[in-house]
């Protein structure tokens, strides 16, 4: 996994060098001549011309630069490459060995047998098995095994690499639990991954593109140059495009509650404040400061007129702590 990932940034890194009009930052630089004010009033058409021919010299010398950095990126690219074919290599030849040794019914010296008969026959497609290991055939993969019994070479083994042939035996087939199981092996570890990582990576792709689609489709001042297209955006995955509008609803959603909140609690503040005054206890019986005596002499006439005994015998007893201060206060 990261071999392929380091694959994928030096692709990356191929692919934008070699995009036109595109100049690495390494090979970008300024060079000026610097001639006096003199020089300028005796002779500025030579200057410019020496201007020039610098300008051209820096372009020339720019793309010299730039074709050897993607030369050097195309050598890390093959050497990468070469390392994941290795690895691949080795892999199969480690995986049949031990399932080799755990199963009893496959004869010895038959280890072989288990990716042979999964590469020359139709039990599994091999343009999919192999898609993600470099290797363009299956002849390369038997080349690179070959190297490396070579390594190790004993009497018995071959010397040329090993190719099927039409009359060609295996001591496996279809059924066997070695082949089933080194093809869920390999699926797993050089395909699936793999798949499950480009998904990954394609998946958070299409969710940057979709909010910033909906960013730019809801801000009060988009515009043309801002806002996206809508066809190149991959709505093909509902719950991607689900989740992200759900998020952005959320978002707002509680943007508009805490605004929501704070108008409420300043409304509730002015709303107690003038209660508190209004509802104070014996607010109404009290007489304000530089208030008539008539309002008190009015309220007791309304009452008597209205015949309520009860407020008036209230009245009277509250009337009387009243006096008793005043006496107090008076005797004092």
């Amino acid at each position: 996994m990261k071999l392929k990932k380091t694959l994928n940034t030096f692709n990356d890194r191929l692919q934008l060098l070699q995009k036109p009009g595109y100049v690495a930052s390494s090979c970008d630089f300024k060079f000026e001549l610097n001639p006096t004010d003199r020089l300028l009033a005796d002779d500025e058409a030579k200057v410019e011309k020496l201007h020039d021919e610098v300008n051209i010299a820096r372009v020339l010398f720019q793309g010299q630069m730039q074709a050897q950095i993607i030369a050097l990126v195309k050598l890390e690219i093959a050497s990468v490459q070469n390392s994941i074919r290795k690895s691949v290599a080795k892999s199969i030849v480690d995986i049949t060995t031990t399932l080799a040794l755990l199963d009893t019914t496959l004869e010895e010296g038959h280890n072989s047998d288990i990716f042979q008969f999964v590469l020359d026959t139709d039990t599994a497609d091999l343009p999919s098995l192999l898609q993600h290991s470099e290797f363009q055939t299956k002849h390369k993969l038997y080349d690179l095994i070959h190297t490396f019994a070579q390594e190790q070479a004993t009497a018995t083994t071959p010397t040329d690499a090993y190719r099927p042939t039409e009359d060609r035996t295996y001591a496996v087939d279809n059924t066997s639990p070695t082949v089933i199981s080194f093809l869920q092996i390999f699926q797993a570890v050089f395909v699936t991954s793999w798949d499950t990582y480009l998904n990954q990576i394609a998946l958070l792709e299409n969710t940057k593109k979709v909010k910033a689609y909906l960013s730019a489709s809801t801000a009060e001042k988009a515009t043309q140059d801002t806002a996206m297209a809508l066809a190149d955006l991959d709505l093909n995955d509902p719950v991607t495009v689900k989740n992200v509008i759900d998020k952005s609803v959320a978002e707002r959603t509680k943007q508009l509650e805490r605004k929501l909140q704070q108008v409420q609690q300043v409304l509730a503040r002015n709303s107690n404040r003038g209660a508190n005054k209004k509802t104070q206890p014996g607010a109404l019986s009290k007489n304000k400061k530089g208030s008539s005596p008539r309002s008190n002499t009015a309220a007791k006439a309304d009452d008597a007129n209205n015949g309520s005994s009860s407020r008036n015998s209230a009245s009277r007893k509250k009337s009387k702590p009243r006096r008793k201060r005043f006496k107090k206060t008076s005797g004092s």
